[in-house]
């Protein structure tokens, strides 16, 4: 079974894509400077240092030290968080039901055939195991 994540507020989520998004470690500015021209962010260091501890003490992230920097990385990959939250929100909301959840999704609007087509195809996979 895989390991459930605590749900993240939407500011902690924030700062978990700015380090999702990277190959490396990154350092404190970085990510803050990253949250400002990626996410329009007006944050100061204090703010986000915060939120990176609660980040590491929650176990999203852990960072080493280079001197007096710290370069954060994620523990937990953003593929399994984003997996359990959408599992979540689809028993919670649907209470696991695929007509529910496209009547809300579509609301009454049409949707063109590309997108019918897509559809069909993945629900065709999923029902051969394949997806």
């Amino acid at each position: 079974m895989e390991k459930q994540f605590e749900r993240l507020p939407d500011a902690e989520y924030d700062v978990m894509q700015i380090i999702w998004q990277s190959v490396h470690p990154l350092k404190t500015s970085l990510i803050l400077s990253r949250l400002h021209e990626e996410q329009g962010k007006d944050w100061n260091i204090s703010t986000l240092q915060s939120l990176l501890t609660r980040l590491q003490q929650r176990g999203y992230i852990d960072f080493k030290n280079e001197g007096r920097l710290k370069f954060y990385y994620p523990l937990i990959n953003q593929q399994s968080y984003i997996k359990q939250e959408t599992e979540s929100f689809f028993s919670r909301f649907h209470r696991n039901s695929f007509k529910s959840l496209f009547a809300s999704l579509t609301g009454g609007r049409t949707i063109n055939q590309e997108s019918i087509d897509e559809l069909a195809d993945i629900v065709k996979k999923a029902g051969k195991g394949d997806a």
